[in-house]
């Protein structure tokens, strides 16, 4: 385990068995289509769109899109701005699903699905690793499919990171934030235990 987790929370071998489970569910939905677009939110949903794209069997148009949610030190995620626009002629008409790593208040879900919609998809769908089980994510967007909901905690790894770092960890943890303040990145691989890493 990485030397800034408190704990593990999700095994590899845990998240492919996830992500099995949301792909019976998503191929039973889409059965009746040809293609569906799929629009991945940079930069956190790349591990989990990959693994599960592997597991759908419709034909798939890959798209992603980046949401800022953040102006320097100010948080705005109330207002996210959508970096990436897309061509009316890639949406319209289709039928769209979104793929992100965690919901968390919700808002940058509604932004890009209103957005899809307004460009004239048939539908727009949501998936998501994890859903935060939070005041602040109420009643913002019903999700169609989520692995697991959770409450508190600063999660990384599997595309979750801090700092941009840790996002290539194959399980997910929780931070411990007291090591934060005095940690540097020139540690020592061999200085942690990674006998359990990829279970």
């Amino acid at each position: 385990m990485h030397p800034l987790f408190k704990k593990k929370v999700y095994t590899k071998e845990e998240i492919n068995n996830k992500l099995d489970e949301l792909a019976i569910e998503i191929n039973q939905s889409y059965k009746k289509y040809n293609s569906v677009v799929c629009i991945g939110l940079l930069k956190g949903c790349l591990p989990f769109m990959s693994d599960l794209c592997k597991r759908l069997k419709f034909n798939i148009n890959m798209h992603y899109a980046e949401i800022k949610s953040y102006y320097g030190t100010e948080q705005t995620t109330n207002k996210p701005s959508i970096n990436k626009f897309f061509n009316e002629k890639e949406i319209y008409n289709k039928h769209c699903l979104i793929v992100d790593e965690i919901c968390d208040t919700g808002y940058t879900l509604k932004i890009i699905k209103e957005y899809l919609l307004s460009l004239g998809a048939l539908s727009v769908k949501t998936v998501v690793l994890i859903y935060r089980d939070i005041d602040e994510n109420k009643d913002k967007i019903e999700l169609d499919w989520y692995g697991w909901k959770m409450g508190d905690g600063f999660l990384v790894g599997y595309g979750l990171d801090y700092m941009n770092y840790l996002r290539n960890l194959p399980y997910i943890g929780i931070i411990n934030k007291d090591k934060l303040e005095k940690w540097t990145w020139d540690y020592n691989e061999d200085d942690y235990d990674d006998e359990e890493e990829g279970k």
